[in-house]
C-alpha cells in the first residue's frame, strides 16, 4: 500500500492530468447525450407538426428522384406486382412477363390502398422503357428512354398530379422511381399513371410498386 501512495504522490501530475481528462470526458459525453436526446425530441415535434400541416394539404413529395439504392426509413410496408395492379387500356395483351407494357394504345394503371391514420408515406416505382431518344450527336453516346419523365407521362396521387423537373428515365434496365415523404390522411390512397395525349409510347414499363409508410397500409376493400 506504502508503495502504491508513493508512486501516486510521485507521479501527482499525471495523476491529476488522467483525473481531469475523466471528468472532461465524462462532462463532454453527458454533454453530447444530452444534446442528442434533445435533437430527438425537437425531430419527433417537427415530424408531428409536419405531418399534420402537410396531410391536410394537396399530396405532395418531399422529392421526386431515380434511386436504385433507396431505403425507406419507415417500418411498414407493402409491395404490388404488375398483376396486382388495375390497368385500364384499349389494348388485348398489355402484361408482358412480369411487367405492364402499355406503350402502344396507351391506357391507365392504378390502384387504391388504405391508410388506418394519417401518416409519411413513400412511393417505389419500378420502371423500365423501350422508349429512345437518338444521341445529340455522335460524340454523345448517352441515349435517354424518356427525358423529363414527369413532364411527359401523368403521375397523379390522391388526385395531384406531381410536378418535377429534370427526372430522366434512362433505358437501362428497371431502375426505382422514388417519390418520397408523403404526408397524407387517413383514408384512401389512390395511384395513378397515365400516358398523355400522343404519348404512348413514352408510357414506362411497370414492375410494381412498393409502399413504405409510418401507419399501416392495405388494399383498399373493393366496392
Amino acid at each position: 500500500m506504502k508503495k502504491v501512495i508513493n508512486w501516486i504522490l510521485n507521479h501527482f501530475v499525471l495523476v491529476g492530468g488522467l483525473l481531469t481528462l475523466v471528468i472532461i470526458l465524462g462532462v463532454i459525453g453527458g454533454m453530447m447525450l444530452n444534446s442528442h436526446l434533445s435533437y430527438q425530441a425537437y425531430e419527433k415535434r417537427y415530424d408531428a407538426i409536419d405531418l399534420d400541416v402537410r396531410s391536410a394539404a394537396p399530396a405532395a413529395p418531399g422529392y421526386i428522384e431515380f434511386d436504385n439504392q433507396f431505403k425507406s426509413r419507415y417500418p411498414n410496408s407493402l409491395t404490388l406486382t404488375a398483376q396486382e395492379l388495375t390497368v385500364t387500356t384499349s389494348q388485348e395483351e398489355y402484361i408482358v412477363n412480369d411487367y405492364i407494357d402499355l406503350t402502344t394504345s396507351g391506357g391507365k394503371i392504378s390502384v387504391k390502398l388504405s391508410l388506418e391514420e394519417k401518416s409519411f408515406v413513400d412511393i417505389d416505382f419500378e420502371v423500365a422503357t423501350k422508349y429512345i431518344t437518338p444521341a445529340a450527336s455522335e460524340e454523345d453516346e448517352d441515349e435517354f428512354g424518356i427525358k423529363d419523365l414527369i413532364s411527359n407521362v401523368k403521375f397523379t396521387i390522391n388526385g395531384e398530379n406531381m410536378e418535377e423537373k429534370g427526372v430522366d428515365l434512362v433505358n437501362e434496365g428497371f431502375n426505382h422511381l422514388i417519390m418520397a415523404r408523403f404526408a397524407l390522411p387517413a383514408g384512401d390512397v389512390t395511384v395513378e399513371i397515365e400516358n398523355l395525349s400522343g404519348k404512348a409510347a413514352m408510357m414506362p414499363q411497370l414492375k410494381g410498386i412498393a409502399f413504405y409508410s409510418t401507419q399501416q397500409l392495405s388494399l383498399a376493400a373493393e366496392e
